[in-house]
């Protein structure tokens, strides 16, 4: 009777924790779709995406302005093609669209984790995922992120279904088709085929599954677009392979990394892997200005060490899809770039919480064993506190972006420019007071371009002050738009409108941006 009073109480517990998650879960969403706005937030890739989604609902193909989309795969700009076909010109249904996807993504996360952790586990980590300040500021911008998440998540999903069931060849080909698609959305997609005919190749021959060689030949698709998309690329212009390679991507007089320097490159970058401590602790300490740097990175380095244990205790247990895919998609990450962008751990940020949660879940245990009622007891009230901090600071920051996402200071013009309002002022003043035919530079002129309604030129990446000036002579180039805030400005634009006082007189100057006029050599 006393077993059966305790095993109903823990009953109940585990029914006011679920409803309180699936309640978490579901308030987050309301806020999701509370920032869905009029306004497109324009980045530059962006520009790509939503210029090549017109350039398909028109049936123009994959271009802008006339010309080839090169370096970023088709399929995020397919998808928005759908909505800029249905709802010509509303950025709305563009936002809907991300925000949908960024829903469905954590839909399809908590079937496939569900039936490694229970329902309990999946679901706070669908949660914990959803109340991240990241995930959320990401799902307001037309990038391919929040598409990759999607479709690598569903492609994990049709695989593990493949792996664990006697399936045939038509669920292996829906798979095959999953990852080529995330393939075509981002060519990091790599790593699900990686991870993919990893777990095949070790099921097999662990013989826990009969072989399937249906999936692992549909991974030659993906494979080959992959590589007939780089070698396009390569033909046209720059590759994500030939930047990879470079030492300072984009700037052709870099030259090339070797492959000590590409180890090297790894090492410096696994200092950045540190992001997984800032997106666990929802980046809340960071924005704390009275918390000192030291406490902060103690914090991060112990978010960053349960994840680590995690990850290697569900190694040790049993070699699964996700674990492999996490593993590969952070080398790869962490070889492409000299510098590291924390936007590019969204795709997988379910997987850091699973894993944190493994190496939580551990340490748990060890408690239990060998600590008393009291310390265990602690460490749970530990764990809820910082859940409950956790949310608290991703719904007061949610609270606080909403508004501002449903605003402009351009009014009802359709679209800002968020990382520096001031260069699109400047950008709007041009337009105003510059003859049709006139010429302006500045570094990112495919989205200044919508502004202006002028041609504009990029600078070159060189440090040779020659050429700007020939450049702005030949092309009869009168104006030139500063960005402050960007470091290829500071490095290769600023020092030669310094160096060159008699050529570059300032017409508009506010705090994050300057406009100057050109006058040519004599």
């Amino acid at each position: 009777m006393v077993n059966s009073f305790w095993g109903m109480m823990r009953v109940d517990k585990n029914r006011q924790i679920g409803a309180a998650i699936a309640s978490a879960f579901v308030l987050l969403s309301i806020l999701y779709l509370f920032a869905v706005n009029p306004y497109w937030k324009i980045t530059p890739d962006s520009v790509l995406y939503v210029s090549g989604a017109a350039s398909i609902a028109a049936g123009e193909g994959y271009t802008q302005q006339g010309r080839p989309v090169i370096l970023y795969p088709p399929m995020t700009s397919m998808i928005l093609s759908i909505p800029s076909l249905l709802f010509p010109g509303s950025y709305l249904a563009l936002n809907a669209v991300t925000t949908i996807l960024v829903l469905l993504s954590l839909v399809l996360c908590f079937a496939l984790l569900r039936k490694h952790v229970g329902d309990l586990t999946a679901g706070l980590v669908v949660a914990l995922s959803l109340g991240s300040t990241l995930l959320f500021d990401h799902s307001t911008l037309l990038l391919s992120d929040v598409p990759y998440m999607f479709f690598s998540i569903l492609a994990l999903v049709l695989a593990q279904n493949v792996l664990e069931k006697d399936s045939g060849w038509a669920r292996e080909l829906l798979a095959g088709t999953a990852v080529l698609t995330a393939c075509m959305t981002r060519l990091v997609g790599l790593a699900l085929i990686l991870a993919i005919i990893g777990q095949g190749l070790v099921s097999w021959s662990k013989k826990r599954t009969s072989a399937r060689p249906g999936l692992l030949l549909s991974m030659l698709i993906p494979i080959l677009f992959s590589c007939l998309w780089e070698c396009r690329n390569l033909l046209l212009g720059p590759s994500f392979f030939k930047l990879s390679l470079q030492n300072e991507p984009w700037v052709e007089e870099s030259g090339f990394i070797t492959v000590i320097g590409l180890m090297r490159r790894l090492l410096l970058n696994v200092r950045a892997y540190g992001f997984v401590g800032a997106i666990l602790s929802n980046d809340g300490l960071e924005n704390g200005p009275m918390i000192p740097f030291y406490l902060r990175l103690v914090v991060w380095s112990l978010l960053c060490l349960l994840f680590s244990l995690g990850l290697a205790l569900a190694l040790r247990r049993k070699i699964a899809m996700t674990e492999l895919y996490t593993i590969v998609f952070l080398l790869i990450i962490g070889l492409y770039h000299p510098y590291f962008e924390i936007r590019w751990l969204l795709p997988i940020i379910p997987f850091l919480f699973y894993y944190t949660a493994v190496g939580l879940e551990f340490m748990a245990e060890q408690v239990r064993v060998r600590g008393g009622p009291a310390v265990r007891k602690l460490v749970y009230a530990c764990f809820g506190t910082c859940v409950v901090c956790y949310f608290a600071l991703g719904t007061a920051h949610m609270l606080r972006a909403i508004p501002e996402e449903h605003i402009s200071p351009f009014g009802a013009y359709p679209i800002k420019y968020t990382f520096n309002y001031d260069v699109q002022r400047l950008a709007m003043w041009l337009r105003d007071h510059c003859a049709p035919d006139e010429r302006y530079l500045c570094q990112l002129p495919h989205i200044i371009d919508f502004f202006t309604e002028r041609a504009g030129y990029s600078f070159p990446l060189t440090r040779d002050p020659s050429k700007l000036l020939e450049l702005l002579t030949s092309q009869q180039i009168k104006y030139v738009l500063v960005d402050k805030k960007k470091g290829l400005v500071q490095e290769f634009l600023l020092p030669t409108i310094e160096a060159y006082p008699d050529h570059f007189s300032l017409i508009q100057d506010a705090e994050e941006a300057s406009l100057y006029e050109f006058a040519p050599p004599a």
